[in-house]
């Protein structure tokens, strides 16, 4: 009987840890602020898509399209303060723990300074390597965040489990972008797929975000 009371109390320790005390105010909050990063984000994505297809600034280029790159710059720019509202009040939700909280602020230190390395370049004070420099170790930040927001997320119930899969599989798309991308430098045909998986990816993620805010709710008790 005593090992019983104890398995049990173990399993309300956990519980206890992974269930944030949310109000029915925190997830409206929370949800205003995954739907702003959402939309800002997507438009971003779409720009920058466009800006690809039309303007080709890796071969051929279409100065008549150039005009895109800056937009999506500037809403790159406007889309941190969502972004680094939404990873706060995920954090204050999940009750990720320090570890948790480190990523967490380390995230919206990468967001801050990416905003700040694109406002130098559209001044034209940084250049456009400076932004890729910051943008190497800042995407690895935000996805890798992104992967445990949605875990934590949904470990919590505050989103459904399959979003936590979707999360981490949009995470993966990225990283497998990028290392297909790097690849591509020494075997061009990787090049193109590899960039394609990237951008859909890149795509995602903001579509994520919208449905999270669609579908983000308070944990039932019990």
């Amino acid at each position: 009987m005593l090992e019983t009371n104890t398995i049990r109390a173990s399993h309300r320790r956990v519980d206890a840890t992974d269930a944030p005390a949310v109000t029915a105010a925190d997830v409206a909050r929370l949800r205003t602020w995954m739907v702003v990063h959402g939309v800002v984000a997507l438009a971003g994505a779409v720009v920058l898509l466009l800006f690809f297809a039309l303007a080709r600034p890796f071969g051929g280029i279409d100065f008549a399209w150039m005009w895109l790159g800056p937009i999506s710059d500037w809403l790159g720019v406007l889309d941190a303060i969502p972004a680094c509202v939404v990873t706060v009040l995920v954090a204050l939700g999940v009750r990720g723990g320090a570890a948790g909280w480190a990523l967490s602020i380390l995230a919206v230190i990468s967001t801050l300074a990416g905003a700040v390395v694109t406002l130098l370049m559209l001044a034209g004070i940084a250049t456009l390597d400076a932004q890729f420099a910051q943008a190497l170790p800042g995407v690895a930040i935000a996805f890798g965040w992104f992967a445990w927001a949605g875990v934590r997320l949904a470990r919590t119930g505050l989103l459904p489990r399959w979003m936590a899969r979707a999360a981490v599989a949009i995470a993966l798309a990225v990283a497998a972008g990028g290392a297909g991308a790097a690849l591509g430098l020494v075997l061009p045909p990787v090049l193109a797929p590899a960039m394609g998986i990237g951008l859909v990816a890149w795509v995602a993620s903001p579509v994520w975000w919208l449905v999270a805010g669609i579908r983000v709710r308070a944990p039932r008790d019990g």
